[in-house]
Formats: structure tokens, sequence, C-alpha cells
């Protein structure tokens, strides 16, 4: 899971690359530089496939680069990723629009997305606390010569 974990996180870049792009995700209006330019009557939005591929760049990214030199137990990668993603998708959503034709709904004011981001770190949190304890580690299988 560790070495898919290292694999995803840089496939996970191109996709939200496409997400970017195209403008799947739309944020609140805005007038900053970067906005997005969706047809009117939207105008220009905050572009929510942006900042997560941004964020996937340049902390996801980097984070796993910088674990690798530590040689950490397995399942470290795991829980890295799900800890540092979880906290970061869950502030991200805030951003959702709300006044588009169909937005997310809220449940006890928060979506789908922010309780998925909740599950995902806190997953994070059980992998990394088996990581330390070394669960995640497979045995050592002895094998004698005369079996």
């Amino acid at each position: 899971a560790d070495l898919i974990m290292q694999g995803l996180i840089l496939g996970w870049i191109f996709g939200r690359l496409g997400c970017t792009v195209s403008g799947d995700h739309p944020g609140p209006r805005t007038t900053v530089p970067w906005a997005y330019p969706y047809p009117p009557p939207d105008g220009p939005r905050h572009n929510m496939g942006l900042y997560e591929m941004l964020y996937t760049a340049l902390v996801l990214f980097p984070a796993n680069l910088l674990l690798h030199r530590f040689k950490p137990p397995v399942g470290s990668y795991v829980a890295m990723n799900c800890l540092i993603y979880g906290a970061g998708r869950f502030a991200l959503d805030f951003l959702r629009a709300t006044d588009v034709e169909h937005p997310d709904p809220r449940y006890f004011g928060l979506t789908l997305a922010h309780y998925c981001s909740l599950a995902i770190f806190l997953l994070g949190v059980f992998a990394a606390i088996q990581a330390k304890r070394g669960k995640l580690a497979n045995p050592t299988v002895n094998v004698s010569p005369t079996q």
C-alpha cells in the first residue's frame, strides 16, 4: 500500500490537472487574477481542481519525497498521506460553491466530501498508530531446509 500510495500521488496531480482545465469543480465567485472564467452568468470563480492540484503537487508530493529520506516503518506513507490529504481536503471543501444551480447538499453544515475527508484523516490516525507499533510489517517467515 505504501508503494501504491507514492504512485497515486503523482497520478492524482495529473488527474486534478484535468479537473483544473475543465473547470469541473467551481468555487465561489471571485476577482482574483487566477480565477477560472466560467461562462455567464457564473463568471470568474475559484477553481477547486486547481487548488487541490497545487496542494497535492506542493504539499503531498514533497512530503513523500521527504519521508523517503527517513526509511519509515511500513504503513507510514499511507498514514502520512491520509493525514495530510484528509486535513487539506476538509479545509478546501469550505470553498465549494453554494450559489450554483445544484450545489452539494449539506448535512449539519458539511458536505459529504467533508465527512469523507474526515474518515480519510481518521484512517491516517489509525494507520500511523499501527505503523508506529510495527503492526503493518510482514512477519518474517522462517522456513527450515528440512521441510
